[in-house]
């Protein structure tokens, strides 16, 4: 474990400026929820724990506002996601009346033509 006070958050700011940047890197999951998990301790113990320094109140103001966007961002990504399980499960539901609908009107001859379509593929 290595222990990190508020003089080596100052001498390596640097440090935060990376750890901001990496948790709205896509490629990875597991670094952003780590970079975010760091940077809200960090953010935690220096700005509210110790109160070594006295934050400007443009500084919180900020970080306040950056929540914000986070959340903003988290809840969009749900709604994204929602709306991609809708439009999966609609797909599926209208598969499955295609699949009715030819069984109902082709008597099950719809696997037959599926088979018979294959089997001229694999004549040598």
């Amino acid at each position: 474990m290595v222990y990190v006070t508020s003089q080596h958050i100052q001498r390596h700011s640097e440090l935060v400026a990376t750890l901001r940047k990496m948790r709205f890197y896509r490629a990875n999951q597991a670094i952003m929820d780590k970079a975010s998990m760091l940077y809200n301790r960090f953010k935690n113990t220096f700005l509210v724990g110790e109160g070594e320094e006295v934050v400007s109140a443009s500084f919180l103001r900020s970080l306040l506002e950056e929540k914000e966007r986070e959340e903003a961002q988290r809840a969009e990504q749900c709604r994204e996601k929602l709306r991609r399980e809708e439009l999966l499960q609609e797909v599926k539901r209208r598969m499955g009346q295609v699949k009715e609908k030819k069984k109902t009107d082709g008597g099950g001859g719809g696997e037959e033509e599926e088979e018979k379509t294959e089997a001229p593929t694999d004549s040598s």
